[in-house]
């Protein structure tokens, strides 16, 4: 006979519902049962390859790209005395160069987040490959 945990009365041992107020009784599993249901730090499968060290550096480079192509768009000056992202004379053909240089990184950016979002998956599926 055990007790039931919400109104305390005695029941049959392989009981799953009380008689008394026809509540559910939870299921104690054993400690051992739950410590094989654990991974431990030593089971945990780590790749041969570092996949997550390559996926961040190209996030960091995507972010970079991202961040120049803005720089290259939104910074210029033509002035005798300051020129910056000033290829030639005229201001319109500045502006095709540096539009045409901020589609380009933009275009590195998008290429190092498919890389990057590439190493994750294939991290996260070689793990998955080699659980125990």
């Amino acid at each position: 006979m055990k007790e039931c945990p919400y109104c305390a009365e005695l029941i049959d041992d392989l009981s799953d519902k009380c008689q008394y107020c026809n509540n559910i009784i939870p299921k104690k599993e054993k400690v051992e049962d739950f410590e094989a249901k654990n991974i431990t730090e030593s089971e945990f499968y780590e790749p041969d390859f570092p996949w997550n060290a390559v996926s961040i550096i190209m996030l960091v480079l995507c972010v970079l790209n991202i961040l120049i192509g803005f720089y290259k768009i939104m910074i210029y000056e033509n002035y005798s005395w300051s020129q910056k992202n000033a290829y030639v004379g005229g201001d319109a053909f500045n502006y095709i160069i540096n539009s045409n240089y901020g589609c380009a990184y933009f275009t590195l950016a998008a290429v190092f987040a498919i890389f990057c979002i590439g190493c994750r998956v294939i991290y996260y599926l070689d793990v998955i490959a080699n659980k125990k």
